[in-house]
């Protein structure tokens, strides 16, 4: 059963898409053409309540970004290669938004992190490593739970029932595994940084401080939005994370943003910086975007992947208290420590810089090529 629902023309469309999957579970797929949504849905669906609701929401993600707020980067004609995603030398995707990096992408995931890393060390970070898993109650405090639900993923163990283990493959194939596993008392971090609050909670640091660390992050971005390259359910992220006073904070993120652009540049990388803000899919949650982009509190890379689409590979952003209140971080001699972070989907700066140069080695730039010559010697 197919339906239409007309889309105003300043929806932002790109944000939009994300919470389709989220409406309901009986949306089967949908497309999006000039302005008009077009919905499979399952038959003996409640209709005229989907009509609504996607009516009703979509009125609520305007568009915001202004053209005053881009700043663009080598906008030049160049071939792109986006078939590139289809190469089996490089990719394999083994599930929706579970991505394996083989041969050369693999070279670039490491000069990407290389990079990243370094540049992070130049200003003084302090490199750490981290679990996967993060506890529920500490999840609980970042606020992430009730501004972007979406994204969770919960783990669960089974139950210590000898019976029930021996039976659980049977029960798994049944679709009935749910009431073998307690409730979850851990979960898969969607975002890089948790663990660094974690880590400070409750303590008075000597100083303004910068953390430096490469870290899976896990988001369900929605079952119907994983045909987007670059949409990924299980990723790698090279976080860095400033806490101390505030002026520290801001001028260190402007730093570490200013040696980004100078880093695209060098690499010649077709992309943009512009004021951006988070997704949240919840209606009542669409005030805090413009909340951001008002405060500029996070600013997004975006690189191309063809003539007219791009995606995000970076983001820049500040906290405020929210993260230094919730786990009572202090830095001595600052009346009121605050937090900000930079991040980097390293799988797609890969995708993103195939797409622009393509697979043959003689076509990348001189850095990327030695440095992947020594990586290949390794």
């Amino acid at each position: 059963m197919n339906i239409e629902i007309n889309i105003d023309a300043d929806v932002d469309v790109d944000e939009f898409r994300k919470v389709v999957s989220f409406v309901s579970k009986d949306i089967l797929s949908y497309q999006i053409v000039d302005n008009i949504m077009i919905l499979e849905i399952k038959e003996n669906s409640d209709k005229e309540r989907i009509e609504f609701l996607l009516t009703t929401m979509s009125k609520k993600y305007k568009k915001i970004i202004h053209e005053e707020d881009v700043e663009y980067f080598k906008k030049n004609e160049r071939k792109y290669y986006t078939d590139v995603i289809e190469d089996k030398q490089l990719f394999m995707v083994m599930g929706d938004g579970l991505l394996c990096l083989k041969d050369k992408a693999i070279c670039l995931f490491r000069f990407f992190e290389h990079s990243f890393a370094k540049m992070a060390a130049n200003m003084g970070a302090i490199e750490k490593s981290y679990p996967v898993l993060l506890p529920v109650d500490e999840y609980i405090k970042t606020g992430y739970i009730s501004r972007t639900p979406q994204y969770a993923i919960f783990c669960s163990d089974v139950h210590e029932s000898i019976d029930e283990l021996n039976d659980l493959s049977k029960a798994i194939e049944e679709n009935r595994v749910s009431s073998y596993l307690n409730s979850p008392q851990l979960a898969l971090s969607p975002s890089a940084c948790f663990h660094t609050y974690i880590e400070m909670k409750n303590q008075v640091l000597e100083e303004n401080s910068i953390i430096s660390f490469t870290q899976n992050v896990f988001r369900n971005e929605g079952r119907l939005n994983y045909d987007e390259i670059g949409r990924l359910r299980d990723y790698h992220v090279r976080e860095v994370v400033f806490v101390g006073d505030e002026e520290f904070v801001c001028s260190s993120r402007k730093k570490f943003l200013n040696n980004i652009k100078e880093f695209v540049v060098n690499i010649g990388l077709e992309g943009k910086v512009q004021v951006s803000s988070d997704s949240f899919v919840l209606p009542k949650m669409q005030k805090y975007r413009k909340i951001q982009m008002i405060d500029n509190s996070k600013y997004e890379l975006r690189l191309n992947i063809n003539e007219k689409k791009d995606i995000a590979v970076g983001s820049f952003n500040l906290h405020g208290m929210a993260f230094t209140s919730a786990f009572n971080i202090r830095v001595r001699n600052c009346k009121n420590a605050v937090t900000g972070c930079v991040g980097f989907g390293i799988e797609r700066w890969v995708l993103a810089f195939l797409c622009q140069y393509g697979k043959e080695e003689k076509n990348w730039p001189e850095c990327v090529r030695k440095f992947c010559e020594k990586y290949s010697d390794i």
